[in-house]
């Protein structure tokens, strides 16, 4: 292949001399790409809290609507049969 690809359309390099670089090339996308798992995983973590906080938060202004509609329900009921 270095008989046939000659300078200066292709400056041939030998794979050996080309491994080094190429492994450190590697090494430093796969340290990268592990680091950017590690950020996804803790947002995704806090994401799950917030749902979590944010469904309970849910249920209690649920819960505070049904107490707070049946203890309006319960007086209007006592007005109705007083004015009856």
């Amino acid at each position: 292949m270095v008989s046939i690809h000659k300078p200066p359309a292709h400056v041939p390099e030998r794979v050996q001399d080309m491994e080094e670089e190429e492994r450190e090339f590697f090494k430093n996308l796969v340290s990268r790409a592990k680091n950017k798992i590690q950020v996804c995983e803790e947002t995704t973590n806090t994401l799950m809290s917030s749902l979590t906080e944010l469904q309970s938060q849910r249920d209690n202004a649920k819960d505070m609507i049904k107490e707070t509609f049946q203890s309006y329900k319960a007086f209007l009921e006592k007005r109705k049969v007083s004015l009856l």
